[in-house]
């Protein structure tokens, strides 16, 4: 039932999350953690949490505990991570009595079913609770990376003075030594340190295509072959519609759900019309806007909206859809191969998604997180990501090139000129350079961003 946690256990990646979170519940009763299957949320936990006591509800004999007594484990601990919350929903009312009883008290939620959880955290933890999704691990959690100084320097007012001898260039970026450095002293083994090593190893001489392939989940980072990768995609795609949705009245064919996501996917960074997918699928506008709400709430995909302002220009409001992890999306498109993704038309799409994961974990750093928007007019002139941030912005352009020129950002120049609360246009690229290409626009490999 309960399982005492120490953190030389297993092998552990630090999550930024996890520093996040340790603010968080130093000041909250609640601290509520959603998150897709295999994002590393129970792994976080009992590596960064030993001073909680970790119950799980995958136990039934925790479940049976609880029904003889729900209160019983609130009364004998006062730091508690209950894992698997939406199994029992019952477990909600208890924590309420709990925390309102005990001011002290600090419980830890976390789940990877927000579909039955967020209805019971509204009725029984409003006000009481604080929420944070976690997301895959990121390039630069990878290697090591917990303040991802680039991205947060970019928000600064005086860019005009921000030059490339104020850059990390690229080798940096692939540096490991910073992540040997962070592991703190219970990890400092010979085999942990090898392990480490490894991992980096692996990440960092994958080319942009086997990256990914491979995506960002935890399980995946350290294959070595794309064989094994598919496989479990295979399995993690199965087991999500087995366990997560069979019960669940929203879907009516499961083939159908399925065909929903294939399409889905191939439109990974574009603008989505519903109209279009239903036609594609033959399956009706009101079931595609159900089963696209279903994946968007099961941390699967997610819509991004058009930014616009009340200045009268034309602006395309319909949302870019996204897969979280690259990985999925390219797995449900059919690309099983590095040679026919490297010469698909749509691996841009799947480059800008690899992109988006990376500026949404970005953005959940700052307090309150930045928005995601991106922008486009109706005559065609596009920038990929938009970051609001109270009144300023930054403007972000992605393209799969090593050799970056002036060309490449004349929307960004567009957008920067008719919106000066811009702080700096950024152009992400797949090579090696940074360089400013604008007194606005400066140019870096796309790893930068998430780095220090």
């Amino acid at each position: 039932m309960k399982e005492n946690i120490s953190h030389g256990e297993t092998k552990y990646i630090k999550r930024r999350l996890a520093i996040i979170v340790r603010e968080a519940i130093e000041k909250f009763s609640v601290v509520v953690i959603s998150g897709a299957r295999q994002v590393g949320k129970s792994t976080m936990l009992t590596n960064e949490f030993s001073d909680f006591t970790y119950f799980t509800l995958d136990n039934f004999d925790t479940i049976d505990m609880i029904k003889a007594d729900s209160s019983f484990i609130f009364k004998q601990h006062d730091f508690i991570i209950i894992d698997e919350a939406q199994k029992f929903p019952a477990i909600f009312n208890a924590i309420k009595l709990a925390v309102d009883n005990d001011k002290n008290k600090r419980i830890i939620i976390s789940d990877s079913s927000n579909i039955l959880l967020m209805k019971n955290i509204t009725e029984s933890l409003a006000g009481r609770a604080l929420y944070f999704e976690m997301m895959p691990i990121t390039f630069g959690e990878i290697n090591g990376i917990l303040t991802p100084t680039n991205f947060l320097n970019l928000w600064k007012d005086n860019y005009a003075d921000f030059n490339t001898k104020n850059i990390k260039k690229n080798e940096n970026i692939y540096d490991s030594k910073k992540f040997l450095d962070d592991l703190d002293d219970d990890d400092n083994d010979k085999k942990s340190i090898n392990e480490n090593k490894k991992i980096c190893a692996i990440v960092q001489n994958n080319s942009l295509v086997s990256l990914m392939m491979k995506g960002f989940m935890p399980r995946n980072i350290m294959a070595k072959d794309q064989n094994d990768v598919t496989l479990w995609l295979d399995g993690y795609v199965k087991t999500y519609l087995e366990r997560d949705l069979r019960d669940l009245s929203q879907v009516e064919s499961i083939i159908d759900f399925r065909k929903v996501m294939q399409v889905l996917a191939l439109r990974t960074g574009n603008i989505l019309n519903q109209a279009d997918v239903s036609r594609d699928t033959g399956i009706s506008n009101s079931t595609i806007y159900r089963y696209i709400k279903l994946l968007e709430i099961s941390n699967i995909i997610e819509r991004i909206p058009g930014f616009f302002t009340s200045k009268g220009k034309r602006i395309t409001k319909s949302p870019k859809i996204y897969f979280v992890d690259p990985a999925l999306s390219i797995f449900l498109s059919g690309y099983f191969d590095e040679e026919s993704l490297g010469s698909s038309r749509k691996l841009g799409g799947y480059f800008e998604t690899t992109v988006f994961f990376h500026l949404k974990c970005l953005c959940e750093m700052l307090k309150p997180p930045a928005k995601i928007h991106y922008w486009r007019t109706v005559l065609g002139k596009e920038v990929d990501f938009i970051l609001e941030y109270g009144e300023k912005l930054l403007a972000i352009e992605v393209k799969i090139t090593k050799n970056p020129l002036v060309k490449d950002i004349k929307n960004l120049l567009i957008f920067i000129d008719e919106h000066p609360e811009t702080v700096i246009g950024i152009l992400l690229h797949t090579g090696q350079e940074v360089k400013w290409l604008n007194s606005k626009v400066i140019a870096v490999p796309w790893q930068w961003i998430d780095c220090a």
